[in-house]
């Protein structure tokens, strides 16, 4: 395995503390070939199939599926974002990043290697910051009825 993918697969797998890894393509199986034993990798035939009834710890992509379509790929990756795992890894060459716009879908961009590969990540707890304004003191706070005219 190239060297800065196994540095990002560790930090991220230690990042989401990862026991479940569903590998949305056979290349992103083999990336997980030199890293720790204990990690159960799942197919996404097997967690279609019904074999893994919750949500996995990591969903992994690697390079664009074969054969597969621009808009297959991103109902892949929303899919992927919205019901398959807590966090998502994807690795795309620059074209296919250009193409599909993964920022779009709300992953952010994690790394770009120098030979070419996009590194986009998602991750549901740190996807959106909470706004200062979405508090108890400018909602509906009982200790300020009264107090202030809306």
């Amino acid at each position: 395995m190239s060297d800065y993918r196994q540095v990002i697969m560790t930090q991220v797998l230690t990042d989401c503390r990862a026991r479940h890894v569903l590998c949305l393509n056979a290349e992103a199986r083999a990336l997980l070939q030199n890293l720790p034993k204990e990690l159960h990798p799942l197919s996404l035939r097997q967690h279609r199939a019904g074999e893994f009834k919750e949500r996995a710890d990591l969903a992994l992509l690697y390079g664009r599926p074969t054969g597969q379509s621009d808009t297959a790929l991103r109902q892949l990756l929303a899919e992927a974002r919205d019901l398959l795992a807590r966090h998502v890894l994807i690795f795309l060459n620059e074209a296919d990043s250009q193409l599909i716009h993964p920022d779009a879908l709300g992953y952010t961009q994690l790394a770009q290697h120098d030979s070419g590969m996009c590194v986009w990540t998602f991750d549901i707890l740190t996807y959106k910051q909470v706004p200062d304004w979405l508090n108890a003191r400018f909602w509906a706070n009982p200790e300020n009825w009264g107090h202030y005219r809306w």
